[in-house]
């Protein structure tokens, strides 16, 4: 690893972990200058795998998650977002290296400005991981707070709830099932797929419908949970969507 890249990681921890709440938050921003900073696809993999290694700053972001104000909750959780986009190893290093995260996650799903963004962190954990995805089902209060997200959260906020179910959903029948057994998720998700009609100027809700849309199909995949959906109604709640309509 680079020295220098590796120096750099443990100020950065070290800042996020101080007791001041600006200077934390600025240590969170500043992380993401400098993943953001490196334009070339290649060379920013690069940079994601060698902070991603450092156990000291995977540890201060969990202490932001969970210690930091709101806005050191929500500038933690984009830091962590860009750590794993598109990049399998920090998914694993984090998802299942990183003591206390998930929880960590849920504490940020309780605070209103920072639920849209930790319901896209989970996304992107949940992505092609059965492992971080039966984790992310079996911790403590994530489905209710993300149903709740769904319920009352902005459409950007509803959209990063709704792709990190199906997310999870994508990983097989026993993981859609864990969310079926949620009946207000379902419910919450057959709602959204309805609001695909009533798009925004920015076209926000269009993309929060589809987006539902791709969660349910990901569910109906499965043998297993389609008699739950249909014990709920969700194929009537969808039928107008199949009478002539259009999908944005």
């Amino acid at each position: 690893m680079d020295d220098e890249v590796y120096s750099a990681a443990i100020w950065l921890a070290v800042g996020m972990t101080c007791s001041d709440s600006a200077a934390s938050t600025q240590s969170a921003e500043d992380l993401v200058d400098m993943i953001t900073s490196v334009v070339p696809t290649e060379a920013r993999s690069i940079r994601q795998d060698a902070l991603g290694a450092v156990p000291e700053l995977r540890a201060a972001l969990v202490h932001i998650l969970v210690n930091g104000s709101d806005y050191g909750r929500y500038w933690g959780c984009i830091a962590l977002s860009y750590l794993l986009h598109c990049n399998p190893s920090n998914i694993r290093l984090f998802g299942m290296e990183t003591e206390g995260l998930f929880e960590a996650i849920a504490e940020c799903l309780t605070i209103h400005m920072a639920r849209g963004v930790a319901c896209g962190v989970l996304s992107q954990l949940a992505f092609a991981c059965v492992e971080n995805s039966t984790r992310i089902c079996d911790t403590s209060n994530i489905l209710d707070l993300v149903a709740r997200t769904m319920r009352h959260g902005r459409p950007m906020d509803q959209h990063a709830a709704s792709c990190a179910l199906s997310n999870i959903a994508a990983n097989g029948s026993t993981l859609a099932l864990k969310i079926a057994d949620f009946p207000d998720l379902l419910e919450a998700l057959a709602d959204l797929c309805v609001e695909y009609r009533s798009v925004e100027g920015d076209g926000t809700t269009s993309r929060t419908g589809m987006s539902a849309i791709g969660c349910i199909d990901n569910l109906s995949f499965h043998e297993e949970v389609r008699p739950l959906l249909l014990q709920l109604g969700i194929p009537m709640m969808l039928k107008p969507l199949m009478e002539g309509e259009d999908f944005g």
